[in-house]
């Protein structure tokens, strides 16, 4: 943290947490900090009578230096920390080096200089003389600007490197603030005492003034935010902390007064957030009046809110927070502990929407596909065993990224259609499905042999079902489960072109598809549960299978991998030879040798089953969906399972594990997301015996032994380890996932074989004599009673013995989330960073002469895809990045503004320079020209959902709906709106623009907000999502020729003729009519 200094009334040198530095010869007049931008840190010197000391960090004196005849009165560091001037009694002002050796005298006057400052540059200083301001340039003989500030002595001036304004406080109680060309921009009101003190804050938006017993803080115009009163007498000085958010100010009774900013407030769309106090934010979503309290580790630097996320910065990290969870941040170091502004921009992925929407809709309308589409290229992955055998390799399959966007938007118009004819049976690409659904198959099997009752099961392999699949017959079955034509086609032609190629060494030459669906095509794994789903239908099962409440169960289905339940082996028999010869109408071959059998029948009773001629092996234990299933208790096979395979992944993870230097924080992420699922997985199936119990507690307690090299003969105590490590405890995350997925099963409204079969017993047989094994069911009663599948159907009731099933223990959820790559850029001191909103480094960008510590937010755009940099070397231009690109201007820059929608090779920078005079340009324009669009130009501010810009003169607001039209004059002054508004005050700021309202702060401080352009930012999305009918109706509403123009425009732009020639001929530009009527003749 940035460490404050100030004097005391006993001379004595402290720094903000009480720490006496040096007692010092006098009385210090001033106190200054100079910003090593090697070390980071921070060199204090005292301004004394008559002369300075160079003093370290130690409090130890290095140098004392003459500076004034007289007392000096002030000492400034300049901007890049080569220089210091003072000024003193003797009205001269001179600068230093960093050594204490004299460079020049800049003034000599006659009276005394109570107060001067550095320009931005380094290159002209300003200087209080009397009741006037002197700005005096250092490296030209241009001519000395003086005018009149004050009625009174000036006392204190400040020039901020960031906005380029001045501030200046004199006797007659009026701070006032300034342009370089003495334009008063604010005035304050007249105050009890004189003004003492003034102070910038490090970003320029905030300014610190002080008088007698009286502290303000206002904005960048002036308007006051805040006023305290300390009893303090008058302020002498104020200094703000390198990021901007502590304030220290040396009063006369010789105390330091420290605060920290708080309640700044922002707000984006219908979320609104405010710092309530150092380290906690305050956020709330308006809409549903949702709020919630952030607490972070630091106190807070900055704050960004905007395009769905809120970006914090602390001392030590930054957290990104979706505004949709706010609740689980993204987190990522910064590489300094200040940062002046965060800049967060619009998704990459809304820039290229409407690029891809028309080329969808062109797809679906004529059915012309891409031939880049239709080909994969499949990389072949060796597994293990000889490289020359073919069969030990996995293939892989890539196509194009923008087909699989085709595939997937494809797949969500058809997906409601497709699930509605997917029965209960089928659990595989299904929503609110899982394979815990059909592990629970188990209680089936336990029910049976609990009652004495026989029952067949055939599980069924098909070979390579997803690569055999007859096209013909994939059609077929989507017509029958009622898709619509049109995506038919489109699929249809995807498969009729279709080629790959094979790339181990080399790569092979292409061979078409003839049949099975594409791999790694979003859209295959339903079009394989369409074509079963077809077969199934064709099959004549109604009255086979087991009974369940008056229900058949004859079949359970996840994907390829089927089941099949009769009660006798004929029945089995005749099921089985009926799905092995409709699957082959579909090109589905069934794997006789991998076929199995299942029965729980008496060796005397077996028959056998055949099935094409040819015998299926019967087997007594099977592997379904990953837990074995057989006709005997398999619970205590199926945990020893569990247990191997969860040894089996942490011996593969030894290198993190066992690594004596990794964390165990590190290592607790890998247990609980890698290594505990191993041995968790199908608990909400199991029914858990105390033996079982200890199982799995001995295999956690092992694998913690392990982890931190401890061994039993060592006789440490267990629990000690436990609060070493802090591991989930396994056995506690098994009851309750068992208890939370009961109760979501039984709530569940969608009707499932799981509820139907957990609800059943089999009638008419009678349970065997003696103890009966455990029941999946019996520790849940223990809990909820007898009753307990009505309990559970009331979600709080269930909630609320969660813990006494669990028996007390807590268990956490670190599931990480998931999100696009969008941009946002931190400034830091002495660096640009460019992080995507997963907290991932994506540019720090750097150019000769960078100086990010003196950039301000008018300096920096961020868009979609490019950074635009003010240059204060060259401020005649800027840098774009992605690779650093100079785009020349004739005048100095003032401000920057990337457009945040449109394709990236039509990205729009709008210039603002010193003149007033703003410019668009194409920042990825081979030939870029900067494009004038008007003058006398405040602020300026683009759209966040449009290309509408728009721009705040002083009495008035102006849009230009078309920006691109700027090369032709008279388009544009069709394009602009203009509207009049009054009583702005001096220099008002554009804040945003949303749904064509124009958001103002004026001069004041308050915020006006100006319906301007809502129908034409309304037709603006309309042309962006290509809804150029929509367009048009709207227009034709409205009835404004504004509109019409703005329509005509954007359709000439984009090649809608037969648009651009309704919208053109309605404004009156009939010779545009005739060009584009001849137009259509030429072609």
């Amino acid at each position: 943290m940035p460490v404050t200094y100030g004097c005391t009334d006993d001379w004595t040198w402290q720094n903000n947490e009480g720490s006496v530095f040096a007692i010092l010869a006098r009385n210090p007049k001033k106190l200054v900090a100079q910003r090593s931008r090697n070390s980071g840190g921070d060199l204090p010197r005292a301004a004394l009578f008559v002369r300075f000391h160079i003093v370290n960090h130690n409090g130890r004196i290095e140098k004392s230096v003459s500076a004034h005849q007289g007392a000096c009165l002030t000492a400034q560091w300049g901007p890049d920390g080569a220089g210091l001037l003072t000024a003193g009694e003797d009205g001269f002002v001179k600068v230093w080096s960093r050594n204490g050796l004299l460079r020049s005298t800049i003034v000599q006057s006659d009276a005394p200089c109570y107060s001067t400052s550095w320009s931005p540059d380094s290159g002209a200083v300003v200087y209080a003389k009397g009741d006037a301001l002197v700005i005096k340039q250092l490296n030209s003989s241009d001519k000395v600007s003086q005018w009149k500030a004050h009625d009174g002595l000036i006392l204190c001036l400040a020039w901020n490197p960031n906005n380029n304004l001045i501030v200046s406080g004199a006797e007659d109680g009026f701070f006032k603030i300034w342009d370089p060309f003495s334009q008063l921009i604010s005035a304050s009101v007249k105050h009890d005492h004189p003004i003492t003190s003034v102070c910038w804050a490090p970003a320029g938006d905030l300014l610190a003034v002080g008088s007698f017993n009286l502290i303000r803080l206002c904005n960048a115009g002036g308007w006051s935010h805040c006023l305290d009163r300390p009893s303090s007498g008058s302020v002498y000085s104020l200094g703000w902390s390198s990021d901007g958010t502590q304030l220290a100010a040396a009063c006369a009774n010789g105390h330091v007064l420290f605060a920290h900013i708080i309640d700044r407030e922002y707000e984006w769309n219908n979320y609104a957030c405010a710092q309530t106090a150092r380290k906690v934010i305050a956020i709330r979503n308006i809409l549903n009046d949702q709020s919630d309290l952030l607490d972070y580790p630091d106190r807070v630097i900055q704050v960004a809110l905007g395009f769905g996320y809120m970006v914090v910065a602390t001392v030590k990290q930054c957290f990104i927070h979706k505004l949709s969870s706010w609740n689980t941040p993204v987190t990522c170091d910064l590489k300094e502990g200040t940062i002046s502004m965060i800049l967060i921009s619009e998704s990459a992925a809304s820039a290229i929407a409407p690029i891809l929407t028309n080329i969808f809709n062109e797809i679906l309308m004529f059915g012309c596909i891409p031939t880049d589409w239709m080909k994969s290229t499949i990389v072949l992955l060796h597994k293990k065993g000889e490289k020359g055998d073919i069969n030990n390799y996995i293939p892989i399959s890539l196509m194009s990224n923008i087909y699989k966007v085709f595939s997937k938007i494809i797949l969500s118009r058809i997906a409601v259609t497709l699930d509605e004819n997917q029965p209960k049976e089928q659990a595989g690409f299904c929503g609110k499905f899982s394979t815990i659904d059909h592990i629970h198959v188990r209680q089936v099997l336990q029910k049976y042999q609990e009652y004495n009752k026989t029952y067949y099961i055939g599980c069924v392999d098909f070979q390579k079902a997803f690569d055999s699949l007859e096209h013909e017959y994939i059609w077929k079955a989507l017509r029958c489960q009622g898709v619509q034509m049109k995506y038919i086609r489109t699929l249809s032609t995807i498969y009729s072109g279709s080629t790959a190629e094979a790339k181990l060494e080399a790569t092979g030459e292409p061979f078409s598809i003839q049949r099975g669906v594409r791999q790694g095509d979003p859209i295959s794994p339903k079009l394989f549960s369409v074509v079963l789903e077809m077969i199934f239908r064709n099959l004549e099962w109604e009255y086979m299978g087991l009974n369940i409440n008056g229900e058949k169960l004859n079949h359970l289905r996840f994907a390829d991998d089927l089941i099949l339940f009769s009660e006798n082996s004929k029945g089995l028999e005749k099921m089985l030879q009926q799905l092995s010869d409709e699957s082959e109408k579909a090109g589905l071959t069934m794997n006789l040798s991998k076929t199995k059998i299942m029965t729980n029948a008496e060796p005397t009773d077996l028959d056998t089953v055949r099935v094409n001629n040819e015998e299926i092996e019967l087997v007594t234990e099977y592997i379904y969906l990953g837990q074995l299933i057989s006709p005997t208790n398999t619970m205590n096979k199926e945990i020893d399972r569990r247990i191997t395979n969860t040894w089996k992944k942490y011996w593969s993870l030894s290198e993190i594990m066992k690594n004596k230097e990794m964390s165990l924080k590190s290592k607790r992420i890998v247990y609980n997301m890698c290594i505990l699922p191993c041995l968790t997985y199908g608990c909400q199936t199991w029914a858990l015996t105390q033996q079982l119990s200890n199982k799995i507690k001995v295999c956690q307690n092992s694998i913690e032994r392990s982890v931190v090299g401890v061994k039993r003969k060592d006789r440490v105590n267990l629990e000690k380890i436990k609060n070493k490590t802090k591991f989930k405890n396994a056995h506690s995350v098994c009851k309750k996932l068992k208890w939370r997925w009961t109760g979501h099963m039984l709530r569940e409204k969608k009707e499932k074989w799981t509820r139907l079969i957990t609800e059943w017993y089999p009638r008419g047989n009678k349970r065997s004599k003696g103890r009966q094994h455990k029941r999946w069911e019996d520790d849940i009663k223990q809990i909820a009673g007898a009753k307990w599948t009505r309990i559970a159907r009331d979600r709080e009731t269930w909630k609320s013995l969660e813990e006494a099933f669990v028996a007390g223990q807590a268990v956490t959820n670190n599931n990480p989330i998931a999100d696009d790559i969008i941009c946002m850029c931190i400034v830091e001191r002495s660096s640009l960073s460019v992080y995507s909103y997963m907290g991932r480094l994506l540019a720090s960008p750097r150019w000769s002469g960078m100086r990010p510590e003196s950039l301000g937010r008018a300096a920096v755009s961020l868009g979609p895809d490019v950074l635009a940099v003010v240059d204060h070397a060259d401020k005649k231009g800027d840098s774009s990045d992605n690779a650093v690109t100079k785009i020349t201007h004739k005048m100095t820059v003032a401000t920057v503004a990337l457009c945040q929608t449109g394709p990236s090779n039509e990205r729009q920078l709008a210039l603002l320079d010193s003149n007033r005079d703003l410019y668009v340009v194409t920042v990825k324009d081979n030939k870029m020209k900067c494009l004038k669009l008007g003058s006398q130009i405040l602020s300026v501010v683009w759209s966040a959902e449009t290309d509408l810009l728009v721009g705040l003169r002083a009495n008035s607001v102006v849009a230009w709906c078309c920006a691109r039209a700027a090369n032709q004059p008279d388009w544009l002054s069709l394009t602009t709106v203009c509207k009049e508004v009054s009583d702005l005050g001096r220099n008002p700021i554009l804040q945003s623009v949303y749904e064509g309202i124009v958001h103002i702060c004026k001069g004041n401080g308050s915020l006006l907000h100006v319906s301007l352009v809502a129908f034409q930012e309304k037709m603006l999305k309309h042309v962006a999502a290509n809804r150029w009918e929509a367009a048009v109706q709207l227009c034709r509403t409205v009835e404004d020729d504004n509109l019409w123009a703005c329509l005509a425009v954007l359709a000439w732009q984009h090649r809608q003729l037969a648009v651009a020639e309704e919208a053109f001929a309605l404004i009156r530009q009939y010779h545009q009519v005739s060009y584009i009527q001849h137009l259509r003749v030429v072609n």
